[in-house]
């Protein structure tokens, strides 16, 4: 959760010049930063030696872009380390959605939501870097998705894991947000308007399709056809054949 209210935080510096609320934001970036560069543990994502598993399933990594906003007002390169370091140890997770995941996995097999996040953190580290391994990573895992698993309401299926192509299968709302998130990221930092696409297909469809007239109640699990609009009014097996 600190990653949206810094975010949120410093979209109301953008607009108001406040820098009460951007010394706010400095000070819990250089707490952040401190604790995982050279305090212990170091690692915010590497297995744990117990379980084998991700320390983090890899939400924490939405961090990453107000740390880099916060590198690019102030300068401080503890910012940019900071976001370096959260990726570079995402890699060593093993995540099927890190930046090393996204240039080499076939299919991406992970939590849609996770997926949907962490497609636009390597494109925006790219930004500050220019590494251009980082926004091949990015725009590879677009691809992948669209391909693999994008429906026609605009956003990939998934309940919890991927889910693929289908007219009965699930997508969670979590999901629709941040696919819509990410590729309005990657519209800014590419310029393609294949991205704007998506995001516009994905608000416009997905989005208010499964809210209520007064939006007071959603159906949070949907899929392009159901019967009613219903929680779990899809079949729910979390499999490639379904639907």
């Amino acid at each position: 959760s600190q990653d949206r209210i810094l975010e949120a935080l410093l979209y109301y510096y953008e607009q108001t010049g406040s820098e009460r609320v951007l010394n706010a934001c400095v000070r819990a970036g250089e707490r952040l930063a401190k604790h995982y560069l050279h305090e212990e543990p170091r690692d915010m994502f590497s297995r744990e030696r117990d379980s084998g598993r991700p320390r983090n399933e890899g939400h924490a990594m939405n961090i990453v872009h107000p740390m880099l906003q916060l590198y690019g007002y102030t300068g401080k390169e503890e910012f940019l380390e900071f976001a370096k370091y959260a990726v570079e140890d995402f890699d060593r997770s093993a995540s099927p959605a890190s930046a090393a995941a996204m240039l080499t996995h076939g299919r991406l097999d992970s939590h849609i939501v996770t997926l949907c996040e962490n497609i636009s953190v390597p494109a925006s580290l790219y930004v500050y870097t220019g590494e251009e391994r980082l926004l091949k990573a990015s725009v590879r895992a677009f691809e992948n998705l669209q391909f693999c698993s994008g429906q026609p309401q605009g956003v990939p299926s998934g309940n919890e894991e991927v889910y693929g192509r289908g007219p009965r299968k699930l997508t969670e709302h979590c999901g629709v947000i941040e696919w819509a998130l990410s590729c309005n990221r990657l519209f800014r930092i590419t310029g393609e308007v294949r991205f704007a696409d998506e995001c516009e297909r994905a608000m416009l469809n997905a989005y208010p399709a499964t809210k209520s007239p007064d939006c007071v109640s959603l159906c949070y699990n949907h899929a392009p056809n159901e019967i009613y609009a219903a929680n779990w009014a899809g079949p729910y097996r979390d499999d490639w054949d379904q639907g």
